[in-house]
């Protein structure tokens, strides 16, 4: 008799034992699969991030299908079997999402020190501030000054560059606010120093500049132009400046380009005369006439204040010596003239240009002379010592108790009868 239970376990004996492969490791699944024992057999399945056969498996790129789920303003890396999440350049992880970094706010920027930052979404922008250029990271100082038209100055102001900007200066003679500048009228204007304000003086005001001068022909201007003296002899001369060209505006007297071209001959012509032996010692001025065509003529006066030793041929030996002094016939201001000079008379009874007439008064005449003038009181009339008068026309200074006759070229005085004295002066006759 076999037991019940004897029985039974020979029966399990020759039952199939289930294996378990997957302990044992005598499965053939893939590295990147799992394992899954079964009765009697086994599974291989790919693990999360892989896919295949589970003998095979290959990773699953989840960047390239967007199966992410990286942050917008993230990028995507893949691994093997996963993925990382990394923040793009210019934001920063918060712990929920990739946030924009302001840079700008941060000093983080690589922006110039003469540039501003600007934040933009994941990034900044760099632009050099006015005044300068470049890329934003690397700026220079723009020179405004080199190109007009890079600057907002005045034709008559001075363009000054400052490290990212520039001035604007009104030039002498000017006044304004560097952008706009308006010629001041020095011969009217009162702001100290008046100017052309001595005894006799005028004065005409050019663009950017004024000259006085003396109003009668007989008087020249002192060293200072503080007054006016006697003039005793005035010689006209012509000089031609060979390295200048003749320019339009030349024709007028009262445009800028005379007279800044016509104070530097003045300057030059009074330099030259002082330069002289024995001229610079009675030289007064010079007044410039006018100019004229090839290349540069110029017409002027030299006035003096003594006539010995003042004629023409002394004026051109000596004058011509002193240039010889220049180099190459160049004054120290660039102006080049020509050694031929030639020197007249100048007739102060009809000036040239805006010189005025010499003021002989009422009953007289101009009477050019030579290097001088003289005032001759017309036919009829003498010369009381200032003006010319007849005895008729009163004036003559006679006293009133006298008597005005008049005889060849002058007149006398007479006292009445009662009176005695010089005709000046009459005192009665006292009788004992």
């Amino acid at each position: 008799h076999i037991s019940h239970s004897t029985i039974d376990a020979d029966w399990l004996t020759f039952l199939p034992q289930n294996i378990d492969e997957c302990n044992e490791g005598t499965h053939n699944c893939g590295s990147n699969a799992r394992c899954v024992n079964e009765p009697q057999s086994f599974s291989c399945h790919c693990d999360q991030g892989f896919s295949g056969n589970g003998i095979v498996c290959q990773d699953v790129d989840e960047c390239a299908l967007q199966t992410d789920n990286c942050h917008f303003n993230a990028e995507c890396i893949n691994t093997n079997g996963s993925y990382v999440c990394f923040c793009k350049m210019g934001y920063f992880w918060d712990g929920v999402n990739c946030t924009n970094n302001n840079e700008c706010n941060e000093g983080s920027h690589n922006c110039h020190g003469n540039a501003t930052c600007e934040d933009n979404d994941g990034s900044f922008n760099c632009t050099c501030k006015p005044g300068y250029s470049g890329n934003g990271t690397d700026c220079e100082d723009i020179d405004e000054c080199i190109k007009d038209e890079d600057n907002n100055c005045s034709p008559n102001a001075v363009c000054n560059n400052k490290i990212g900007t520039h001035e604007c200066v009104c030039k002498a003679g000017y006044r304004g606010n560097g952008t706009h500048c308006d010629d001041i009228d020095e011969c009217t204007d009162l702001t100290p120093p008046l100017r052309c304000r001595g005894v006799g003086q005028g004065c005409t005001n050019y663009p950017g500049g004024y000259r006085c001068n003396c109003i009668s022909p007989g008087q020249q201007l002192t060293d200072d132009e503080s007054g006016c003296v006697d003039v005793m002899a005035a010689v006209q001369g012509q000089i031609l400046i060979t390295n200048q060209v003749f320019l339009a505006d030349y024709n007028d007297p009262r445009s800028a380009a005379y007279f800044q071209i016509t104070q530097v001959i003045i300057i030059q012509l009074t330099g030259l005369f002082r330069r002289t032996a024995t001229l610079r010692s009675k030289f007064l001025s010079i007044t410039i006439l006018g100019l004229f065509q090839g290349s540069v003529g110029v017409d002027y006066v030299v006035t003096f204040n003594d006539t010995s030793g003042v004629n023409n041929e002394i004026i051109q030996e000596e004058l011509v010596g002193a240039l010889n002094t220049t180099n190459n016939d160049t004054f120290p201001g660039g102006l080049q003239i020509s050694s031929d000079l030639t020197f007249q008379d100048y007739d102060e009874c009809n000036p040239t240009g805006s010189n005025p007439t010499p003021v002989c008064g009422h009953n007289a005449t101009c009477v050019n002379r030579n290097i001088s003038y003289d005032c001759v009181c017309d036919e009829g009339f003498v010369n009381n010592g200032t003006s010319c008068i007849r005895c008729s026309d009163g004036g003559h200074g006679c006293h009133e108790h006298a008597s005005c006759n008049e005889t060849e070229g002058s007149f006398v005085c007479t006292c009445n009868a009662g009176y005695s004295g010089d005709g000046i002066s009459c005192e009665v006759l006292q009788f004992r």
